[in-house]
Order: structure tokens, then sequence, then C-alpha cells
């Protein structure tokens, strides 16, 4: 969507019926004779693949592949639900029976939607406002995508549509002591929903569902009220969502990366949070408690750092693909020393036990993959999926973010 809308593509949606049914089975499988007809002591052997075989996934992904490869797309080696042509001008995307279709010439999208309709029986959506749950809405800036009606019924199902709006997700880390337990609130089942909205469109309740998940098989009545003023900050914040803007550069990632030292109370275990924006918009996010106790901040850093550039390799290599060139990688980070660590690569007494795992950032930096840069801790976005925020710099954060 960023690169559609930096381009100014045309873009489509279509849903295969049936998708699975189209699946040509390679082993013998044989099933019972349906209830119906008179044919004793007789099985029937399945031609092709029906729901609820464990290999119908699979044969249907190789059905479609194989015919996208025959129309002039080629699957892409870093992710293999996307398709792109020779030219780069045009890209399919594919969600189990749900594509998405975009490019720069109506008549090549049109081509390849009648070539689709000829093969599968196909359900086409030329004006596309919404995606597998996400809406997408055209401003005179770019695109916004949303998932306003499905917070509207997340608080319709947990009862909290009339709920006073809070301006932060997250107050404060739980109490270690004086906890009570044996709550009867749907605790687990408001994580996972929770979890679907923040890893698509709402960046900024990252950290919140992320702290709130970790007490998923024990909740406190602390827990249940973190639970419920991250549904009261979605009461008063329904139609926000990521932007992606016209006037972008494509040619550069901007990434962000934070950490927290030490502060989950329970483990003294860091935190992790980076952001990385393509297009003008956040197109990857992650809050996540880093696996190690660090002993400084410089390792915090420089462990998160590390996760970020995990990611960034992904996605670099995901654009290269898409679009046939190398995009420049900027990271910033707020901590002086880790970038002094990260730059010079030197083990010594003081780091000579991080994970070896970690340290490959330093080999990236050298090769020229991405550039270290520091951030003033005023603007060091990612910090707000580290920690539970004030509400003014919570604010001044979360609207770089989202709109």
């Amino acid at each position: 969507m960023s690169i559609t809308t930096v381009k100014h593509w045309h873009f489509v949606g279509f849903d295969v019926k049936t998708a699975f049914l189209h699946g040509i089975l390679e082993e013998n499988i044989l099933m019972e004779v349906p209830e119906g007809y008179n044919e004793n002591n007789k099985v029937c052997k399945l031609a092709k693949s029906l729901y609820g075989l464990k290999q119908a996934p699979m044969i249907w992904n190789k059905v479609f592949t194989n015919f996208l490869k025959q129309n002039g797309l080629t699957q892409l080696d870093s992710e293999q639900c996307i398709f792109v042509n020779d030219c780069k001008d045009l890209i399919l995307a594919i969600y189990v029976d749900d594509g998405y279709i975009t490019g720069s010439d109506i008549s090549k999208i049109d081509t390849l939607l009648k070539e689709l309709k000829s093969e599968f029986d196909v359900t086409v959506y030329k004006t596309l406002n919404s995606f597998l749950g996400l809406e997408f809405l055209k401003i005179p800036c770019g695109l916004k995508i949303k998932q306003e009606e499905y917070a509207r019924r997340l608080l319709e199902k947990f009862n909290m549509t009339n709920s006073k709006s809070v301006a932060t997700p997250l107050e404060c880390y739980e109490p270690t002591n004086n906890k009570t337990y044996n709550i009867k609130f749907p605790f687990r089942e408001a994580i996972g929903s929770l979890l679907y909205l923040s890893n698509r469109t709402r960046p900024d309740l990252s950290f919140a569902v992320n702290y709130c998940s970790r007490f998923v098989e024990n909740p406190s009545e602390s827990s249940v009220n973190n639970i419920k003023r991250c549904l009261r900050f979605i009461n008063g914040t329904l139609k926000n969502g990521i932007v992606f803007k016209n006037d972008s550069n494509l040619n550069v990632i901007e990434a962000y990366c934070d950490y927290d030292f030490a502060e989950d109370p329970e483990t003294r275990r860091s935190t992790t949070g980076f952001v990385i924006f393509y297009g003008g918009g956040p197109i990857a996010w992650c809050s996540r408690r880093q696996p190690m106790v660090t002993t400084s901040s410089t390792e915090a850093e420089f462990v998160a750092a590390a996760e970020c550039t995990k990611e960034l390799l992904y996605l670099s290599e995901v654009i290269h693909e898409l679009t046939g060139q190398r995009v420049r990688i900027n990271l910033s980070i707020d901590n002086q020393s880790a970038m002094c660590l990260i730059k010079n690569g030197v083990l010594n007494k003081r780091s000579k036990h991080i994970d070896v795992r970690y340290k490959f950032i330093s080999e990236k930096l050298k090769d020229g993959f991405l550039n270290i840069q520091y951030c003033p801790s005023d603007k060091q976005v990612a910090e707000i999926f580290t920690k539970p925020l004030k509400n003014v710099k919570f604010s001044n954060f979360k609207s770089m973010i989202v709109f």
C-alpha cells in the first residue's frame, strides 16, 4: 500500500470462491461413499482436494502459484505470497483466497483479472474499500488505513461502548504485591482481539497490549484494569490509523529503535521497541521483552538495534524484489555508547559476554547496509513501544505514527 500510494497506482481486490477445491491431489486418498448413494462395499477415490484435508492449503498454493507464473508473474523469494511482473509495475498479493492487485497500468490489471476469471470462480472488487478487515480511506495527502469497524465491534463485545475515553492506553506497571486473582473477565480473549488491532493499524497500542499479554496465564485485577483502559483508549481514538503520503521518498527507510532498561519489575529484563517508516508511514513495528537480562543501558540498546536490523534485512529485500532498487536505510538511536559499540565492533571485558547473534549489526554497518545516526530522546518515537508514557509525551509520539 505504501508503494501504491506514492506511485499513484491503481488497486483492486478479488476473492476466489471455494479455493481449496481447485487443487489436484498427487496421492491416493479414499473417502467413504456419501450418504444417499446405494453403493455397498465401495469407496470414492478423490481426484481433487476438499476442505478439511491437511494438504489442501499447500495444493491450492501450488495451483495458484503455477497459474500466476504462466501469466508472467514471479513469486518473491523473501515473501512467498507476493508476486510481481518483470517490469515491476504489477504486483499481486494473496492471503489464502483473498487477493490484492496494484499496478501503474489499469489495462494490465484488467487482463490479469480476465485470466483469473477464466481459470477460477472469482469475485472482483474494483472499488477496494477494505481488505482482510483493513479499511482504506483516500485522503488529500495520501491513503489512510484503519480498523474502525473492527474496533467498534470489539468495544461492543466487551461492553465498553459507553466507557469514558482516556489519553493513554497504559498508565503504569502492575504492582508486584497485593494482587487480586480469580478474575472472571475474558482476559485471554481480549488480548487476542487487541493483538489483531495493534499488529495491523494501531502501533500506538503495541506496548500496552504486549505488556498485558505477559499476565494472560493468571491475570489479576490490575491486569483487567489495564485491559479495560486499553479499550477505553480505543473508544476515544476509533478513527485513528496509519497514513501513507503521496509525496514521500521511496528510496529511503527510516527506522527508530529504543529500549527500556530493566524496568520489568519481576524479571528485570529490558524491553525492545522499534518502528520502521517507508512511504511516509509505519510498515513494521515491535514491542517485545528481551530474551535475556542486560547489565547496562548500552547492552539493552545494542540488543534492540540488532533486533531492528533483522527486520530491516527482511524489509529491504522485499522492497528490492518489488521495485528492483536498493533503498538507503537510516537507523536512529539515542544512546551514544551503543553507537560506539556498534561502529567499533570491539569485544572487550564490558561487551564480550553479549550473545554473538546480536553482534552481526556491526558487520552490516561496515558493509554499508545501514547508517546509524543519533536521535535526541525527545524525538525518539520508538520510546512509545518501550514503557508507559505520560499524556503529553505519549500524544506527541502517537501523532508521528497514527492519525
